[in-house]
């Protein structure tokens, strides 16, 4: 007989390693894809310090991050555990996110076990079942498989990874309460503590954490049992209640600092707005969850309406309806249904930073990545307590399955960037960020009529947006000739649009293509008119953005087309004050020596060589040396096109 159950206990933990190995393998295939958008604005600096391999690189590379308040540098330190230059190869990258994918799910499965082992009745077999089969799911659902393979967005992942740890440490801790409190109070003081430190400094929303066991207290030690030590008030209120109370008194600052009703230029809404969209994004993720697509729009979000008020649409006034009474009702049940209540509260609870005031995007998947972890064992619980092992295990195979397939066929749309752009914008026809990469991966396979096609297509569905009014030039000029009401529509757009730092390509394209004559109808006084514009905006025009310093480079880079230099370099020398770095100027000694500005190409080489020095590298070190070698040799081919022009 002990044999038996030995047996069956082995076969359980079989189920764990077949839940992982299911993972990676339908997560294989999107290992091989590309980096995308926000991995190059956060990685590329790898290479622009020329290397991280000694202590002023490593530490201008970790601790000069700008993702976030905290600059994030234990997400960017595991970066520099991948790769040391740029460009690099993504293959690690995306293998390291499936890792700790499978460690999140690893703590999944243990913070469900303990939680389902408060309870000394359950049975321990039915525990680590329904522990593995909560885990499993959570593993293998599609709706994650943006954050996994979007290489960025380890971020989130270490939070959550941290935050896991927290918790599984802090429960641990609590266990001892009754028969060792000094140690229980250690252990928890230090999950709780250093969990959350790491989690932040991972990505902010990791501030949570205290918050989040705060739940797990309010919902399954809030039963009566002899099993359950209360824990002592003021610890409580110290590394639980005060942190919470804290992140709630920064979001209603936050709201109350920007103006609820005050539209937010750079984003498109008001607080008030966010606030109440927020409402049916939640109700769109909670649908997404449990009832699972083959594909989504991935990470282009940006089309998701707003809501305009209570009614407008009159699905806000459902959602935020729903919402409610789902919180009313979850902590009215929280001692009769602990565990459906713990599910629903964590959920919530997760997304109080990104969900509420704090003015970023409207939606993202990957804000759910640790608040879904529970949501399914409530359920997972009621087919392991009611019907036979064997079927519940044979259902959770197939579910299993079902989901594998899902993955499997949404990563291999990871598998290569064609593939990625092409399918989300099928998935979400009124994004604009999704329809102009579409065209312009068409375009830059020289796919020209049908890059013009999915362009015009979605101008004529978001007339209002510049960016594609800028890029539907950009295409019209290689292929027909440019409507005069393209030229006056961009130009009106431009003066209330704020840049978009992620559409640097169209404006290259745009100005090459008028620089070589490509367009009819449209000049480089056209496209100077347009640009300027831009800085009509205040958001734009502020000259310590980054925004302002893209913009300044453009115009400088069309005053030197039409040749007129010195203008050129007004508007250079304004966009390095804006930003300042050895490889942007020597980006613009590059751009002047192709444009045979030779003497100006010169000056702004000795320029990065004098910001060099005063950098953070240091006067010592390969990458610094390096740096003086390339400049050094950049100087030696001009003043050998000099010579030759000369002759």
């Amino acid at each position: 007989m002990a044999v038996l159950e030995k047996i069956k206990g082995v076969a359980v933990w079989l189920l764990l390693l077949l839940a992982a190995a299911l993972t990676a393998g339908v997560y294989w295939p999107g290992l091989y894809g590309p980096f995308i958008f926000d991995d190059y604005g956060n990685l590329d600096k790898l290479g622009a310090l020329g290397g991280v391999d000694n202590w002023p690189t490593f530490k201008a590379f970790v601790f000069g991050g700008g993702a976030g308040p905290t600059g994030r540098p234990i997400s960017l330190l595991s970066f520099v555990l991948n790769a040391q230059n740029w460009p690099a190869d993504p293959f690690y990258f995306k293998l390291t996110n499936l890792v700790i994918h499978l460690l999140n799910g690893l703590l999944i499965f243990t913070i469900c076990k303990q939680l389902l082992s408060i309870d000394k009745q359950e049975d321990r077999k039915l525990i680590i079942l329904v522990s593995v089969a909560t885990a499993g799911i959570w593993l293998l659902h599609p709706f994650l498989v943006s954050t996994t393979l979007y290489v960025v967005q380890r971020m989130t992942q270490l939070a959550a990874l941290f935050c896991f740890v927290g918790i599984s440490g802090y429960l641990y801790g609590r266990s001892l309460l009754l028969t060792r409190p000094n140690k229980a109070y250690l252990l928890m003081s230090l999950s709780v503590g250093f969990g959350t430190v790491l989690a932040v400094y991972s990505k902010e929303n990791g501030a949570l954490l205290p918050m989040l066991i705060l739940v797990i207290e309010l919902t399954i030690f809030n039963v009566k049992s002899g099993a359950n030590a209360r824990v002592w008030g003021g610890w409580k209120f110290l590394f639980l209640q005060l942190p919470s109370l804290l992140i709630m008194g920064y979001l209603i600052w936050r709201a109350i600092d920007a103006g609820p009703f005050r539209l937010i230029s750079s984003r498109g809404f008001s607080i008030y707005e966010r606030l109440l969209t927020e409402g049916r994004v939640l109700l769109d993720y909670q649908s997404k969850w449990f009832l699972p697509r083959l594909y989504t729009a991935g990470v282009f979000q940006d089309a998701y309406p707003k809501s305009a008020g209570f009614l407008q649409p009159l699905s806000t006034a459902w959602a935020l309806v729903c919402h409610f009474s789902a919180l009313v009702l979850l902590f009215i049940i929280r001692k009769r249904w602990p565990i459906v209540s713990f599910a629903g509260l964590f959920f919530y609870a997760s997304h109080l930073i990104e969900s509420t005031t704090v003015p970023i995007e409207l939606y993202f998947e990957h804000r759910n990545y640790i608040g879904v972890a529970f949501l399914v064992l409530p359920f997972v619980i009621l087919v392991y307590k009611y019907l036979a092992t064997s079927v519940a295990i044979t259902v959770s195979l197939m579910f299993w399955s079902l989901l594998a397939v899902m993955t499997f066929n949404t990563a291999k749309i990871w598998a290569n960037y064609d593939s990625m752009v092409l399918s989300w914008a099928q998935s979400a026809p009124d994004s604009p960020r999704a329809q102009q990469q579409a065209s312009l991966q068409l375009y830059n396979r020289g796919n020209i009529n049908e890059s013009l096609k999915i362009a015009d297509n979605a101008v004529e569905r978001l007339p209002d947006v510049f960016e594609l009014r800028l890029w539907q030039l950009a295409v019209h000029c290689r292929s027909t000739s440019v409507d005069p009401s393209h030229i006056a529509a961009a130009l009106k757009l431009a003066e209330t649009s704020k840049y978009d730092l992620r559409t640097t390509e169209y404006y290259n394209v745009l100005l090459e293509s008028v620089h070589e004559g490509a367009c009819q109808n449209l000049t480089l006084d056209d496209v100077f008119s347009i640009v300027s514009s831009l800085l009509k905006l205040p958001s734009n025009a502020n000259p310590r953005s980054a925004q302002y310093a893209q913009i300044q480079y453009f115009l400088g880079a069309i005053r030197v087309y039409q040749n007129k230099v010195k203008l050129g370099v007004e508007h250079f020398n304004s966009s390095i004050s804006a930003r300042s770095s050895p490889d942007r100027v020597m980006h613009i000694a590059a751009f002047l020596a192709e444009e045979a500005a030779y003497s100006d190409a010169l000056v702004y080489a000795e320029r990065a060589r004098s910001i060099l020095q005063r950098g953070e590298l240091g006067s010592t070190g390969r990458q610094y040396q390096e740096f003086l070698r390339q400049i050094g040799d950049f100087e030696n081919v001009v003043k050998a096109d000099i010579q030759a022009e000369l002759n």
